[in-house]
């Protein structure tokens, strides 16, 4: 559930209070929206929180107060931060319900709870329906083909998918598509990013293949997460039909793309370096992999925080290349942090954080130097060594 590909609307009510103060609060939300569309989610968090910290002393209890909770939600949810996310969008909906206001922006702020309790699996059933009711009003509000209808169809498909109801999920994703078209919107790429790891879900490789190039295509330009999720998934379609060079080459590509069009430190370019490690680690090609998984660690720490879920994961994946090496001192090293960042900032029962503690767990068993040590990059370490981030919308 964590890695569902859904895609979250910016709210862009229009900010209304006293004229110096509406100034610096539709400042801070402009800077916090740009920083969003780029990907940028911690330093969009930042600029939300301030203006949060205005428009509760200056505007409480109206839309504008909603607007401000919803993009720190968007930016807190991209960032693992759930619980945190999920507190901000209820207490948008509380506002905007309190003001009589049940369609238009009120629906789409539910659109997105009910995408973050997809991701969260707290209860499809309940997140389908929230999201149908919000398609509904989307229409009426906005018309057929419009984004927020087109954000709909995608997190149905994304429901109906996890569900393994895959014929719903393909018409509602190739619905999307067709809105994305109408508009001539950006987020195309997400929609045939959508469709194409539907299909690789179901091994139709072709078909995921064709649509995962168009979506790379569209996204290499303005759309960081869509083009990482949609390289990594061309690239596992290519490394499981024995196409490896291919994959490096199409990884190698990404990263100079990445660096060009956003920067040598964008948290793109190290989720790239990472994927790009963990295959030449796969590859035995163990220098190398060492090299590309510390460089995504630097970056991610910059870019992220030195305690995010993310620099956890990019801890636990480099530590697999030290045991793997027989350097168990520095891999627990690693693990100690990446465990205690976990424990913090993890559910117990989330997946990256049961793998981060199985293998912290397995390398306290060995010792420094002892021919044990290769043990510890068999199965265990191997599951280790191919946590990812997770990628986002």
């Amino acid at each position: 559930m964590r890695l569902s590909n859904l895609l979250a609307c910016c709210c862009v009510i229009a900010i209304l209070t006293l004229p110096a103060e509406a100034s610096r609060l539709g400042d801070l939300n402009n800077l916090g929206g740009k920083e969003l569309s780029c990907s940028n989610y911690r330093a969009a968090e930042k600029y939300f929180l301030e203006a949060r910290s205005i428009v509760a002393v200056t505007a409480p209890g109206t839309s504008n107060e909603a607007t401000i909770l919803c993009n720190l939600a968007l930016a807190q949810k991209n960032q693992d931060k759930f619980e945190q996310a999920r507190k901000n969008f209820l207490a948008a909906i509380q506002i905007l319900e309190r003001l009589g206001i049940k369609s238009g922006d009120a629906a789409i702020v539910k659109a997105n709870l009910a995408a973050l309790d997809l991701q969260l699996a707290n209860n499809l059933g309940q997140a389908e329906k929230t999201t149908k009711e919000a398609l509904d009003e989307h229409k009426k509000t906005f018309g057929e083909n419009s984004e927020q209808v087109a954000v709909d169809l995608n997190n149905l498909g994304a429901i109906c998918r996890d569900q393994a109801r895959f014929d719903e999920a393909e018409s509602y994703y190739k619905k999307a598509i067709e809105v994305y078209k109408a508009i001539n919107s950006d987020d195309l790429a997400i929609g045939l990013n959508n469709l194409g790891e539907l299909y690789a879900r179901q091994n139709k490789d072709a078909e995921a293949e064709e649509m995962l190039r168009q979506s790379i295509n569209l996204s290499k330009a303005a759309n960081p997460s869509t083009y990482l999720r949609a390289t990594n998934s061309l690239a596992g379609i290519l490394k499981r039909r024995g196409k490896v060079n291919e994959a490096e080459q199409l990884y190698l590509e990404a990263i100079k793309s990445a660096q060009e069009k956003w920067g040598k430190t964008h948290s793109c370019v190290g989720d790239f370096l990472s994927s790009l490690g963990l295959m030449h680690s796969a590859q035995n090609k163990n220098e190398l992999a060492e090299k590309e998984l510390g460089e995504a660690l630097t970056i991610t720490e910059k870019t992220l925080g030195m305690d995010h879920p993310s620099t956890a994961i990019k801890l636990n994946n480099l530590a697999s290349i030290y045991s793997k090496t027989g350097r168990i001192d520095q891999a627990k090293m690693l693990m100690l942090r990446a465990r205690t960042i976990a424990q913090t900032k993890l559910k117990p029962n989330d997946p990256d954080r049961m793998t981060i503690e199985r293998f912290c767990t397995l390398l306290q068993t060995v010792h420094t130097g002892a021919p044990a040590a290769k043990a510890v990059s068999s199965k265990a370490t191997t599951k280790a060594s191919t946590i990812k981030k997770p990628l986002r919308k």
